[in-house]
């Protein structure tokens, strides 16, 4: 694949910055005037910078330094009038109407240094509707001094999931954090292990081996929610750098901790396995309802495919859709509409299928790549249309993500990063059938927003699940499959209990294995309800009819 190369320029506000630096140089002496102005406008404090300028130039001697004092008196100045305008538009950003639109211009006309401390003034007493909204502006600039303020938050989140816009923005200002920071960020982590924004900074910023040793050894003797995130972190790094980190080779070690996880996945949830691999060599990346269809500049660098509208092909990459077929609902100006490869008009346009829509992407390599599908619901049809999307590795059919999406009549992106073929298979649920405007490439991005399992762990990943459905002395006392002779799909049974349908479906359950000294009974309708059976050792073969079944210790005969 022919990726493009991207190259950053300094923004003007950094070089300001820089300018401050240089040009109060010369009165710094002891540590005095010029680090507490510094301070003070770090901290958004523009008023009080600039009454210590005004202190330094009554001070000043030289032309040169009076002069630099002039205009960064004059700067502070700007910076305190822009302050105010935008601390003035903040509370209008809810609105959905002309003037919300007209605040965000407002806004943008603000010099980024104040935008970026009125943003985080107004975070203090933001509900959260507005919490969202700022956090997205804040994303939008990408200021390293926002990163602390941020993460003070994200840190106050305590042990619930913080604002997807603020893990966004704390991400997007994360690098180069120090390790100190990395390992306190690590140690809430631990304590919160729900606010996954925490280790997502840290994922962010690669990997220190002081963090992932710090996280490989806390991972050993953590409550389970904590250890699945800190086994996550760890997972997303390559082998060889956890290898260099801990100072020896963990694989064995942690094909153990990974055991009670895979037969989790097997089971009832696929969020541990969704977990494992965001951000990986295949697996998901975000949802994105900002962009709608408006993706100029965000996607389709490498490539577009956009339902009866002149594609944009991809170098080496091929993408083939299988559906009952392709409708335009029209050509709009509507911001949901999507804009096409040439030309200002935008397209309302799908493919769509009643049952399951099957995408395949076949690349020439193994190049990572990045894949952004738009999801349109245009004419809430019948009430609005819902689907289940899996994402899978054709040359396994291992399902290495799934997810419900639904509420997408403004657009909705699902993004994904892939190696080699990468499978989609999206299942209508309700609104009739499924509709997929548009399929966007671009190069990976070099790390996604989440803790996931790194390409150089799979082998480990698969030699872990495989163990885990065949050795009951791991994490589980009972499996159930789906086929005779412990074949097909299957569910791990992690203690005693009554449960109702099975995981693996209703009226499936073909064969079972039972750790010594439990039992299963298998109900064909209820609990207590129809006929049963009990099972006391390893069962190849049983009729389909289960509805409800419970486990228990077996009684000493």
């Amino acid at each position: 694949m022919a990726f493009r190369t991207w190259i950053t320029s300094v923004s003007a506000a950094a070089a300001v910055s820089v300018v401050l630096a240089c040009s109060l140089g010369s009165l710094s002496a002891a540590d005095g005037p010029l680090a507490e102005i510094e301070r003070l406008r770090a901290s958004g404090d523009f008023r009080k910078a600039r009454e210590k300028v005004v202190e330094a130039m009554s001070a000043a001697t030289e032309s040169d330094q009076i002069r630099s004092l002039r205009k960064q008196r004059s700067e502070l100045t700007a910076l305190m009038t822009d302050y105010e305008q935008a601390l003035a538009q903040i509370p209008l950003l809810t609105k959905v109407d002309s003037e919300g639109a007209a605040a965000k211009a407002q806004l943008a006309q603000c010099r980024p240094e104040a935008a970026v401390q009125a943003l985080l003034h107004g975070l203090d007493k933001a509900d959260p509707g507005l919490t969202d909204l700022i956090g997205e502006q804040l994303f939008s600039y990408k200021r390293k001094e926002s990163f602390t303020p941020l993460l003070d938050r994200l840190i106050a989140s305590a042990n619930q999931a913080a604002p997807a816009s603020l893990v966004k923005a704390a991400v997007a200002t994360a690098a180069g954090a120090s390790e100190a920071q990395l390992l306190s960020i690590l140690d809430h982590a631990v304590k919160n292990p729900a606010n996954a924004g925490l280790l997502a900074v840290i994922a962010a910023n690669g990997g220190s081996p002081a963090v992932i040793r710090e996280a490989w050894t806390r991972s050993e003797k953590a409550e389970p929610a904590a250890q699945k995130a800190l086994l996550g972190y760890v997972l997303s790094q390559p082998l060889e750098t956890v290898q260099t980190a801990v100072g020896s080779d963990p694989k064995a070690a942690m094909k153990s901790r990974l055991l009670p996880y895979v037969i989790a996945t097997d089971a009832a949830t696929k969020s541990w396995r969704n977990a494992l691999f965001a951000g990986s060599g295949k697996g998901f990346i975000r949802e994105d309802r900002q962009t709608g269809g408006s993706w100029r500049d965000v996607y389709g660098a490498s490539g577009v495919l956009i339902a009866n509208s002149p594609a944009k092909p991809a170098d080496g990459i091929a993408i083939e859709v299988k559906a009952q077929g392709t409708y335009t609902w029209g050509m709009t100006q509507e911001p949901r509409g999507m804009q096409q490869v040439a030309g200002d008009e935008r397209i309302a346009s799908c493919w769509y299928e009643a049952g399951e829509m099957v995408v395949d992407v076949k690349p020439n390599g193994q190049d990572l790549y990045q894949l952004a599908v738009y999801f349109l619901d245009w004419d809430k049809n019948a009430g609005g249309r819902k689907a289940t999307v899996d994402a899978l590795d054709p040359a396994t059919d291992q399902i290495i993500d799934t997810r419900e999406v639904s509420d997408f009549d403004q657009g909705l992106w699902l993004v994904y990063r892939a190696s080699g073929p990468f499978r989609l298979k999206a299942k209508n649920l309700a609104g009739g059938n499924t509709t997929i405007g548009g399929f966007l490439l671009d190069p990976a991005p070099a790390s996604s927003t989440g803790a996931g399992l790194h390409t150089t762990w799979l082998p480990l990943w698969k030699e872990a699940s495989t163990e885990a459905k065949t050795n009951l002395e791991v994490g589980v006392v009972a499996i159930l499959y789906a086929g005779d002779k412990f074949t097909g799909a299957s569910q791990g049974i992690p203690d005693v209990g009554q449960f109702g349908i099975p995981a693996i479906g209703n009226d499936t359950v073909r064969s079972v294995k039972v750790r010594p000294g439990y039992k299963v009974v298998l109900w064909e309708s209820a609990i207590n309800s129809g006929q049963s059976w009990v099972i006391e050792k390893d069962t190849p073969s049983l009729p389909p009819a289960t509805t409800a079944f419970e486990v228990s210790k077996a009684v000493a005969k």
